[in-house]
């Protein structure tokens, strides 16, 4: 079982940050690879779009993510929701009915025209 709670040694912690480097470049360098053969596969014909290198499509994955913002992973714990929603809900949950379901006296004469 992993101790989680060891103290590790420098040389140790070089180790795990360059495996993680490693790895995310591999990641990284896979999916690059697996998006450019994917458009150069499809997109030149049926667009006839040019074909594109693989630090093309590195550019435009980064350009994607500037644009949209996609593929954080933000935490939202705590919160139930955005303010927007909670504002809705508060707004919508006081409304002035009588618990038969009937609107109340005060929202008739309210909603009624004036004569």
């Amino acid at each position: 079982m992993i101790d989680f709670n060891k103290k590790r040694t420098p040389l140790e912690k070089a180790g795990m940050m360059l495996f993680m480097i490693l790895f995310v470049t591999a990641v990284v360098g896979g999916i690059a690879t697996l998006s450019m053969k994917v458009w150069n596969a499809i997109m030149p014909e049926l667009f006839g779009l040019p074909a594109i290198s693989f630090f093309q499509i590195l550019g435009l994955a980064f350009l994607g993510r500037m644009i949209f913002g996609g593929g954080g992973h933000r935490s939202h714990r705590g919160r139930k929701g955005s303010h927007w929603s909670s504002d809705w809900k508060d707004k919508h949950t006081h409304e002035s009915h009588s618990e038969g379901g009937e609107e109340a006296a005060g929202d008739k004469e309210e909603l009624a025209p004036s004569s």
